[in-house]
């Protein structure tokens, strides 16, 4: 394992073990169980132990995963944990045969039904439900849809009225699909290897078993340099969502040049950074939703089990359901990453200042989405205007009550967005760094190789 994480005496996690993982994944999405005599709670704890088999009994040797998986043991522990939520979601608090459907296939069927021809139903899950599909129609499915995590096409993801997802791409055909993401690949790369670059010079990046690289100082004042070096920390957020974005886009690429998928298939993976002026606007608009449905139906137990089965009707219950529905999906959210932490650094202490920090980023960030619905709420009882939080709604009616945020708003927005980051992010990826994270990552070098080269021919 790179950097200082313990080293561990536990058999190294097989290579085989991958695929098993992901087929266990596909197949609770297309096992068609009998619920009434519990057969999914059967499913979901024999693949739930093979899974924390796996996870919790065996060694993640990020050398080897990297070489056969092109992957690391953070980000295999981060699967690992993922899918738990998601056979948990597709075994225990949903049907996924029944409860996911193709949006195409709606739309076909409501043709049929206005031309006098009766939809296909099947009496259990509405228009073209999987449920009484062959086996391996349902296997092929599972295997779509548990490669979309974020739904495209399928009924929990809508474009319209009010998108979760950007925008469809405009381009029509293979060529000029391929040509546009080529284009956007290489700016991306380059923008990956500046982010990379500020991260290998930032001073709090450096390993336990390191000394610093150099000391904190900038323009002769080590607070000034503590605070750049500070909101540096958000190069690496960006490499994270950088390197994410570029392998979408080659999957995106591969997809519609084997002729797999069409390009309206791959709207991008993150909205537009420009619309996050808000912390809510940023997760909830700007960055991926690849969580979004396992994440929202455990919130939607949660509340059941705290009896708000049915929609609130006052808006302190409406005030409750939202922050419940916030704080359990960063839980989640949370808990996923923290698991990736643990299993790379092999340290299950939440309190240790260089042991897993994600759990603390995460639950920090619906108290700052609170806090700035607090303060977006005094100021319109104080001004008598829209608060930020129905500005958030894109709502007709408000666009129309109150017009978009002013250029001072959405500044003011945008450097509370960046101050909140800066001072959240580090307390998850400094203790990171201290366990050589940074070895684990890609590094192209290019811009420090062009600065090299110049420098020696000048």
């Amino acid at each position: 394992m790179a950097g200082t994480a313990r080293v561990s005496t536990k058999p190294t996690f097989p290579y085989v073990a991958w695929y098993i993982l992901e087929i266990l994944l596909v197949l609770s999405y297309s096992l068609r169980l009998d619920r009434s005599r519990n057969q999914h709670v059967y499913a979901f704890v024999c693949f739930a132990s093979i899974v924390m088999y796996y996870l919790c009994f065996t060694h993640m040797d990020g050398e080897v995963l990297k070489k056969m998986a092109a992957n690391t043991a953070w980000g295999m522990g981060c699967r690992m944990a993922a899918m738990l939520l998601y056979l948990s979601a597709n075994l225990l608090l949903t049907d996924p045969l029944r409860d996911i459907t193709l949006v195409e296939d709606r739309k076909e069927d409501a043709v049929k039904g206005a031309s006098g021809v009766k939809a296909e139903s099947n009496g259990h899950g509405g228009p073209r439900s999987m449920y009484d599909k062959s086996f391996l129609s349902r296997l092929w499915w599972g295997v779509i849809v548990s490669g979309n995590p974020r739904g495209v096409n399928f009924n929990y993801a809508s474009f319209e009225p009010k998108p979760l997802l950007p925008p469809r791409p405009t381009q029509e055909t293979r060529l000029s699909f391929i040509i546009s993401q080529l284009r956007v690949l290489a700016v991306l790369f380059l923008l990956y290897d500046l982010s990379d670059t500020i991260n290998l010079l930032n001073p709090h990046y450096t390993s336990l078993t390191e000394p610093p690289t150099r000391d904190l100082v900038i323009f002769g004042s080590e607070t000034l340099g503590k605070i750049i070096w500070r909101a540096a920390s958000l190069a690496y957020g960006t490499s994270i969502c950088l390197v994410l974005d570029m392998e979408y886009r080659i999957m995106g690429i591969l997809g519609v040049a084997l002729g797999i998928s069409k390009p309206r298939d791959w709207p991008d993976m993150f909205g537009s950074f420009a619309d996050a002026w808000t912390l809510r606007r940023l997760w909830g608009k700007s960055w991926h939703q690849i969580f979004r449905r396992p994440t929202i139906v455990h919130a939607n137990f949660f509340l059941r089990s705290l009896g708000f089965s049915q929609p609130p009707r006052t808006s302190a219950e409406r005030q409750f359901v939202r922050t419940v529905t916030l704080f359990s999906v960063f839980f989640l959210t949370g808990l996923i990453h923290y698991i990736g932490d643990a299993v790379w650094m092999q340290n299950l202490n939440l309190f240790d200042k260089n042991g897993p920090g994600a759990m603390h980023f995460y639950m920090l960030q619906p108290v700052g989405i609170l806090l700035e619905e607090g303060v977006s709420s005094l100021f319109m009882c104080l001004t008598n205007k829209e608060p930020a939080s129905k500005l958030n709604a894109d709502s007709d009616r408000h666009r129309r009550s109150s017009g978009p945020p002013t250029w001072l708003a959405r500044a003011i927005g945008y450097l509370w967005v960046v101050t909140w980051i800066s001072l959240t992010l580090p307390l998850w990826t400094y203790p990171q760094f201290r366990h050589g994270f940074k070895n684990d990552m890609p590094h192209p070098n290019l811009i420090c190789s062009i600065l090299s080269l110049y420098r020696t021919v000048s």
